[in-house]
């Protein structure tokens, strides 16, 4: 979906992430790989939230 913006503006998004980066493809198909695990079978009820720290309220990494 970023692809499309101007680099300029892409770069002011990114900015306002606490990692410093907005998230690629691979960030979000690694959490979903991890999840469909077989080796995490026993994780239940667990929210993952894959938001390059935005949960953290505002506190950069």
């Amino acid at each position: 979906m970023t692809h499309t913006m101007p680099e300029d503006q892409y770069a002011a998004a990114a900015a306002l992430e606490p990692s410093g980066a907005a998230a690629s493809p691979a960030d979000i198909a690694n959490a979903i790989a991890f999840l469909a695990a077989p080796t995490t079978h026993f994780i239940t009820g667990q929210t993952l939230f894959v938001d390059g720290g935005k949960s953290l309220g505002g506190l950069g990494i």
